[in-house]
């Protein structure tokens, strides 16, 4: 199984496109480097893949979940990393995961 899948992920920005159809799986127990020059969609792809941003095309996710529909977001300002983790679908036992509205990001 596949602990992270991108099937022909897409993420545009207006009339330009930050990535377009970005395919790859990493099995677990794998060491996968993600290297590229400025301007590959390195970042555009880790911000999809943490559910920051909502790919416009293509598929993405971690643990069979999806990125963006199965994402949790912080529910109070300036969440510490700990509490944000323990709050993740895949290591807080809950009945399924869920998308939570939140007023303020996270602190930078």
């Amino acid at each position: 199984m596949s602990l992270i899948h991108l099937e022909n992920l897409t993420r545009g920005y207006g009339h330009r496109r930050g990535i377009e159809g970005v395919s790859l799986s990493v099995v677990e127990g794998a060491l996968f480097g993600f290297l590229g020059p400025n301007g590959a969609g390195k970042t555009t792809t880790i911000r999809v893949l943490l559910g920051f941003l909502r790919p416009t095309g293509g598929a993405a996710k971690i643990f069979g979940l999806d990125c963006w529909r199965d994402s949790v977001l912080p529910t109070e300002p300036c969440m510490s990393a700990a509490k944000f983790v323990r709050r993740l679908p895949f290591t807080h036992e809950t009945n399924s995961p869920r998308r939570i509205d939140v007023q303020a990001l996270p602190c930078r």
